[in-house]
């Protein structure tokens, strides 16, 4: 409930936004296009069932295109809200985020206070990184996205 509220309040400000610049025909803007709007879509598909776990959500915004919600904390709600307007973008920060969430877990026993994640990530067995990094390429293939 503390969510929708949240959502709720900032969709409601970002359209009032838009309604100031729709009255203002210089200053008339597009957001997203169509086409971003739906690879955007695909990429938030791609990652829907993996990003429960991480406590991140990711919300369609009208015209404003997309929002990711992070570091949710009750009752206050979400400590971050990023927007997005370009698939490419959603997908990378997606992948750090689901890739972070996979490398503390992997790593929840050792002693990695001050460690960072590239030094995480080399202290998996080869096996494992191929495995996340296979995890990395599912995902774009499931968004229809080229990571070349």
């Amino acid at each position: 409930e503390a969510k929708l509220h949240f959502l709720e309040e900032q969709i409601d400000g970002m359209e009032k936004e838009w309604l100031e610049y729709q009255q203002e025909p210089e200053r008339k803007k597009v957001y997203i296009s169509e086409e971003e709007r739906e690879k955007c879509r695909k990429v938030v598909n791609a990652y829907a069932e993996e990003l429960d776990d991480a406590e991140v959500m990711v919300v369609e915004a009208g015209r404003f295109g997309f929002v990711r919600l992070a570091y949710y904390k009750f009752p206050t709600g979400f400590g971050d809200a990023f927007t997005y307007t370009d698939s490419f973008e959603l997908f990378c920060d997606l992948w750090e985020e689901w890739f972070e969430e996979q490398l503390l877990r992997l790593t929840k026993d050792m002693l990695v206070a001050e460690l960072d994640y590239d030094y995480l990530f080399k202290c998996l067995p080869e096996e494992r990184q191929k495995e996340l990094m296979v995890k990395r390429e599912y995902f774009a293939e499931k968004a229809e996205l080229s990571l070349a």
